[in-house]
């Protein structure tokens, strides 16, 4: 297989495919995999998960030119300004291979001293064949007396509402509309409805996705409830990215 190939993304954008994991679309990769590299969960939580692209993870030599960046390593090891201990990175390329964020995410280093191992990371990229999509890995340094590379995924966790608990939209307004306006088949009164958000959280798309509220004008109410929330956004390795989930809304009666 070709690396090219074993990059490929499985769906349009890793994002997505992640988050359709957390929101029960598809097979779920594991919450936690070793394969992370991490000392701890940097997102603990249920509404986090390993992302599942790339489908095959890349050798730390196609990220980075181990060799010329383990030898200044070393030579600032021998100066004394290298103590042991590790920096973890998320790693992200655009479409055309080019790597264009790196971000600390652990450390066991002073900041100055990760901050100096970012910008050699920097120094020593390499660009990547091109993809259909961006993607991201993790690459975790280890500054042992011969520094190690290795490459783990990147996690991801789904936006969910600021508001706890069950949402009901009867809370939205000062006075509840009359029950015949909430007609449905879901014997619970509830519905699901599917969200799209931005990287701030805020609603961008909102549609029904299971639960039938019979009334059209009741379902633009509904949809205009869901379009008042506020979320917090989906995070993928610390950083807000757009994404999508579903919630489930009871309705009044």
């Amino acid at each position: 297989m070709t690396r090219s190939r074993a990059l490929r993304p499985l769906l349009a954008t890793p994002a997505l495919a992640a988050l359709a994991a957390c929101a029960g679309l598809g097979h779920a990769p594991p919450l936690r995999d070793p394969a992370l590299l991490s000392e701890a969960p940097a997102y603990p939580g249920a509404g986090c998960a390993v992302e599942a692209v790339p489908e095959a993870l890349p050798a730390a030599e196609a990220l980075v030119d181990t060799g010329a960046l383990a030898a200044e390593l070393a030579t600032l090891r021998a100066e004394g300004a290298l103590p042991a201990g590790h920096v973890l990175f998320s790693m992200a390329y655009a479409p055309d291979g080019a790597n264009v964020r790196r971000a600390v995410i652990e450390h066991s280093v002073s900041p100055r001293l990760a901050d100096s191992v970012q910008k050699l990371v920097f120094a020593h990229r390499r660009s990547l064949p091109p993809q259909e999509a961006e993607w991201g890995v993790r690459l975790r340094i280890d500054l042992d007396a011969e520094p190690r590379f290795r490459v783990g995924r990147r996690e991801i966790c789904a936006p969910e509402p600021r508001r706890q608990g069950l949402l009901t939209m009867a809370g939205w307004s000062d006075s509840p509309l009359p029950d015949p306006y909430f007609e449905t088949s879901s014997a619970a009164g509830t519905v699901w409805v599917r969200v799209r958000l931005d990287e701030l959280g805020r609603v961008t798309d909102a549609r029904l996705e299971r639960g039938v509220v019979r009334r059209w004008t009741t379902e633009n109410m509904l949809l205009h409830y869901v379009r008042t929330l506020t979320f917090r956004p989906a995070v993928q390795d610390g950083r807000p990215v757009p994404g999508e989930t579903s919630i489930q809304v009871r309705l009044p009666g």
